[in-house]
């Protein structure tokens, strides 16, 4: 009988081990499912915060840019007007063309600026394509791309017209130191003289131009 009972028990053992074990797997099993789920969630949710930091680089860049633009175009437009009255002002003499020779440097140097600038933000631009290339969403790669070549499209039109308006300051430059040139300009001594005689000769011609006119009625 004892034999019997030995092998009875070994069995229950046996059994009770295995069960343990399966226990465990299961224990395992049921971790090893967690931990994946845990991961996902942090992987999506670790995906979904680059797309929101790309996303917001993007929009960020993209203003930059049109502040850029913005300032480049009032910039422009102010050289463009210092430009006329610099024309309007050439027949005085010398001091108009060098007021314009130093409007012509001030648009040469926001026209560098503004470049410098775009080019900036082109790169932050292609780097946020680049990010969002990494990250695996296309559709933000492809608005982050189109974001980035309309602001190079921008750069380069605002660049076009401050050009233009460094082009229109040069030549009016030219004109006024060609008028320079050719009148001959009085001493700076006898400029506020010339100022005072110069209402006083406009009445004596008046005058002489009514007595004309009374001789010619008479």
């Amino acid at each position: 009988m004892q034999p019997r009972q030995q092998q009875q028990q070994q069995q229950e053992q046996q059994q009770q081990q295995q069960q343990q074990q399966q226990q465990q797997q299961q224990r395992q099993q049921q971790q090893q499912q967690q931990q994946q789920q845990q991961g996902n969630k942090s992987s999506s949710s670790l995906s979904t915060y680059k797309q929101k930091k790309t996303a917001a680089a993007a929009a960020a860049a993209a203003t930059a840019v049109v502040v850029v633009v913005l300032g480049t175009g009032a910039a422009a437009g102010a050289a463009t007007v210092l430009v006329g009255t610099a024309s309007a002002a050439a027949a005085v003499g010398a001091a108009a063309a060098a007021a314009a020779a130093a409007v012509l440097g001030t648009a040469a140097a926001t026209l560098g600026t503004a470049a410098a600038a775009a080019a900036v933000e082109s790169a932050r631009a292609a780097a946020a394509a680049e990010a969002a290339a990494e990250v695996g969403n296309a559709a933000t790669a492809a608005a982050v791309t189109r974001a980035a070549a309309a602001a190079t499209a921008a750069a380069a039109a605002t660049a076009a017209t401050a050009a233009t308006a460094a082009a229109a300051a040069a030549t009016a430059t030219a004109a006024a130191a060609a008028a320079a040139a050719e009148t001959p300009s009085p001493p700076t001594e006898t400029l506020p003289l010339l100022l005072l005689l110069l209402p006083k000769q406009q009445q004596q011609q008046q005058q002489q131009q009514q007595q004309q006119q009374q001789q010619q009625q008479q």
